[in-house]
């Protein structure tokens, strides 16, 4: 990092991106290589603005006598990890925090929204029963694994954040090619690395669905919601089958010669019912209609 850089830097290029004018000096090898970097990465891709290392960079065109000349500003995000590590960071997770979410939408954060592709959302559905069964200790162990796989599958330039208790947001520029394999790569390495089973929704959504930042995080929430129900069904599903499979068995052994048995069976076997008609055949009810 080029830290002995703390205030921003103007530079102007010519056409050929030669420099013809900057508000530094050129004394410092470590600035030259940066702006030698930014320049040769501007060539290859015209990114008007984007985020490099600890750097905002920030690139303008004007035309005069009927030459372009292009301003290269580069600020050094000096107060960002302060920031991050005060205000904006999750002390459990070590992730950003919700904080972060609200300053970033409303572009406060000096960091370019148009470097991101998408936006990822993670809900831990079983958080509750983890705290539950095992103790909440156990539970902040299992935000912490979350935490943990999100670091190590995040791009270097991706956001990682706890948005709530068991919801985490990753800002990315995961594209629409790898979100199969992405989905896949975190729930295998959250199941490698975590002791306690931990089951997770993850809902996607792309900066070019919407304008509004808003709506592109309505539109993950939307998705991820849409997968915590269809797993709901099914585990209501697996309960419906296996209670379906102890009336039919209990059934047949209500068919034995024994009165007192006999009895009890057609207890348990009402009250099997009663739970099926009461619980179960809605949820399969709505499994049929979403066929």
């Amino acid at each position: 990092m080029y830290s002995n850089i703390k205030s921003n830097a103007f530079i102007i290029l010519d056409n050929d991106l030669k420099i013809i004018y900057s508000n530094r000096k050129f004394d410092n090898d470590r600035f030259n290589r940066l702006v030698r970097r930014v320049i040769n990465r501007f060539k290859l891709n015209r990114k008007s603005k984007y985020i490099y290392n600890n750097y905002f960079i920030n690139i303008n065109n004007i035309i005069t006598n009927n030459k372009i000349l292009y301003i290269l500003e580069i600020g050094y995000l000096k107060n960002n990890d302060k920031i991050i590590k005060n205000f904006y960071k999750d002390n459990l997770s070590g992730l950003c925090n919700r904080n972060f979410w609200e300053d970033f939408k409303k572009g406060k954060t000096k960091i370019n929204k148009e470097m991101f592709n998408s936006i990822i959302l993670i809900d831990i559905d079983n958080l509750k029963s983890i705290n539950d069964t095992y103790g909440h200790s156990i539970g902040d162990e299992c935000i912490k694994q979350i935490a943990y796989v999100i670091n190590t599958l995040k791009n270097k330039t991706d956001i990682g954040i706890r948005y709530g208790g068991d919801e985490f947001i990753i800002i990315s520029t995961l594209s629409r090619k790898k979100e199969t394999y992405f989905i896949k790569r975190f729930k295998e390495e959250l199941g490698r690395f975590s002791n306690v089973p931990i089951e997770v929704s993850i809902g996607i959504s792309y900066f070019d669905e919407s304008k509004n930042i808003e709506n592109i995080f309505k539109i993950a929430d939307m998705r991820m919601y849409k997968e915590k129900k269809h797993k709901n069904v099914q585990r209501h599903l697996c309960i419906y089958s296996e209670i379906k499979e102890i009336i039919i068995r209990l059934n047949q052994l209500n068919q034995c010669k024994y009165p007192n048995i006999n009895n009890e069976i057609i207890n348990i076997i009402s009250k099997l019912e009663s739970i099926s008609n009461l619980y179960l055949n809605p949820i399969k009810d709505i499994f049929k209609s979403n066929k």
